[in-house]
């Protein structure tokens, strides 16, 4: 095995996942750091990180999936550290804005699932620190 460097920047890195974020066929990855700061990007070939959100606190899990069946791929996490369950809508192209789906979770799993058989993605999530577990159901993004 080939020891290949994306950065060495990735203070409290927790997952990383493979996906095309920019729609441009190419394999990108999305990370989370659950023991820092912020969920991010790398850019296919040259793996340049670019931000989702900087500054959310603590993202100890992370999903990338089309939640608003656009197309594209978004990513939800579970911010252990802000108390929150929170999805990213991409445009695209690989900007991305924050939507904050639940507070008061302190999670460490998330999952995209469809819970209740309408066609699309809902967010299940078991929470650590706030002691449950529970299911965002999707509005019909």
């Amino acid at each position: 095995w080939t020891k290949h460097l994306l950065s060495d920047a990735q203070p409290g890195a927790t997952n990383i996942l493979p996906a095309d974020v920019n729609g441009d066929g190419k394999v990108d990855f999305v990370a989370a750091r659950g023991h820092g700061h912020g969920i991010v990007w790398f850019e296919a070939p040259k793996f340049q990180e670019r931000a989702i959100n900087a500054e959310i606190k603590e993202p100890h899990c992370l999903t990338v999936v089309d939640l608003d069946q656009d197309g594209d791929l978004d990513a939800a996490t579970c911010a252990f550290g802000d108390k929150l369950a929170a999805w990213f809508e991409n445009d695209g192209q690989g900007n991305f804005k924050t939507h904050v789906v639940g507070t008061n979770q302190e999670a460490y799993d998330i999952r995209a699932v469809d819970l209740n058989g309408d066609g699309d993605l809902d967010l299940l999530v078991a929470g650590r620190g706030s002691n449950n577990v529970v299911w965002y159901e999707n509005p019909g993004l």
